[in-house]
């Protein structure tokens, strides 16, 4: 179907579920990705196990995808130096052709070792060199592969602990850090970063969602340890909350759980969404999505396959949109559209604003284009959009070069309308762009006398 048709439908959609909520429940599940672009939400779902006849509904109702298992360790290299991208091209080529995103996982991930690794770890004589090199020339391998084509990796899969260890460490006692050292993954992240700058790469792991107090724990180890990544300068770009759900969703601790991540400048994903036994109470997908959308640094939401047919979990765990026949599950679709359509615009602008900010160069530019005029009893103050920016703020003097100070600041517009002025009085303005990384530089300095 023509990208303009489809949005006419939505448009129509849109305006007679606000005159007969109803109809939505008939028609409105058809067009997710339309619902999801709307939010600026990577909306997902892993290809591998999918029936010819089930790409055409990936297609038209995600934006984003992942190769399934094809690009684990085990997988992609199964013999040492013996890369197969075979499948993992094929997917890529797909969603380039059907206009969606891309996400590869995993490539550090201890349960997927191929067994000529899992021999030199246990019997190889290894090193921490040894073990580096095989990291590196494997991370250089496939992202290098995928350089400018997959968007975002889940780099580091699953290496918290439940709980803290005797010592109070987090990390699991994987080969990668009984032989490397717990430094291991500041090694990944920085190889992956060189190997393609422009990719996004998360830490993902389980239970770290802080769905209710029993997660805390971990969702806490998860944090700490990202927080000390970021502390030390590594690379990294998001978290990843793995969200295998047993039907009952916390929306607040989820929401609060997503919300600290922002000030790190950390990107969230609930990259292997399933909610057991949805269908006849759907009401966990709602809660989910409410709290991860309420936040503009959630950017993506994978659902963990699209039939239970296929589900990790047996083909009768009715967690996933489809049932075991390919059938779309109408309160399932219903209550992911509801918390899509009630998703606050202004937390969605930011995200799109926080989206499009590159992985290899953080820190705004400097607002330009500056123009100011005089608007009735009120001065009103304009700019350029300015790339990497998700808010302004607005410096005022009454004296050329200052001293300034802020009369205006978290400004979502590229305008300013100043009320509080005087009649005879010289005004100087300059304005800042912002995001989670940092403020940029003074922008030039604009004069009017009112």
């Amino acid at each position: 179907m023509p990208k303009n048709m489809r949005l006419i439908i939505l448009q129509t959609i849109l305006f007679l579920s606000c005159i007969n909520p109803f109809y939505t429940q008939t028609v409105y599940a058809q067009y997710l990705r339309d619902y999801a672009k709307v939010i600026n939400l990577n909306f997902g779902s892993p290809t591998q196990g999918l029936k010819p006849q089930m790409m055409d509904s990936l297609s038209n109702n995600f934006n984003f995808t992942i190769p399934g298992n094809s690009l684990k360790f085990n997988m992609v290299e199964p013999k040492q130096g013996k890369f197969d991208f075979k499948f993992a091209d094929s997917v890529v080529d797909f969603a380039e052709k059907h206009g969606m995103k891309v996400k590869g996982h995993c490539l550090i991930w201890h349960w997927s070792e191929p067994g000529w690794l899992w021999y030199y770890s246990v019997h190889g004589h290894p090193t921490r060199e040894g073990m580096l090199k095989i990291m590196k020339t494997h991370i250089d391998n496939v992202v290098g592969h995928f350089k400018g084509r997959i968007n975002e990796w889940d780099l580091v899969n699953e290496a918290i602990l439940d709980k803290p260890d005797w010592d109070g460490g987090c990390l699991k006692n994987t080969h990668w850090r009984s032989i490397i050292g717990p430094d291991y993954i500041d090694s990944a992240f920085v190889y992956a970063h060189r190997a393609d700058p422009k990719a996004y790469l998360y830490l993902n792991d389980y239970s770290g969602e802080m769905n209710f107090p029993q997660e805390k724990v971990k969702a806490d180890l998860i944090y700490e340890f990202v927080k000390g990544l970021v502390k030390r300068g590594i690379p990294i770009h998001g978290v990843g909350l793995e969200s295998h759900i047993n039907n009952v969703a916390d929306e607040f601790g989820i929401y609060l759980n997503i919300k600290r991540y922002a000030d790190l400048g950390i990107r969230v994903a609930m990259t292997e969404t399933d909610i057991m036994h949805s269908s006849f109470s759907p009401v966990a997908w709602t809660a989910m999505l409410n709290a991860a959308v309420a936040n503009f640094n959630f950017t993506t939401f994978v659902v963990w396959g699209m039939t239970d047919q296929y589900s990790w979990k047996g083909r009768n765990c009715d967690c996933l949109m489809w049932d075991v026949n390919f059938e779309r599950k109408p309160s399932v679709f219903k209550a992911v559209i509801t918390a899509m359509f009630k998703a606050d615009k202004k937390v969605a602008l930011l995200r799109g604003r926080f989206q499009a900010i590159p992985a290899d160069d953080r820190m705004p530019n400097i607002p330009d284009s500056l123009s100011v005029n005089t608007e009735g009893k009120h001065i009103e103050l304009k700019w350029g959009n300015t790339a990497k920016a998700m808010t302004y703020a607005v410096e005022r003097a009454n004296t050329k070069d200052g001293p300034y100070k802020i009369v205006e600041k978290e400004i979502i517009e590229t305008s300013y309308t100043d009320k509080h002025v005087k009649k005879g009085t010289n005004y100087y303005y300059k304005v800042l762009a912002v995001n989670p990384f940092g403020i940029s530089q003074d922008s030039k300095e604009i004069a009017i006398s009112y």
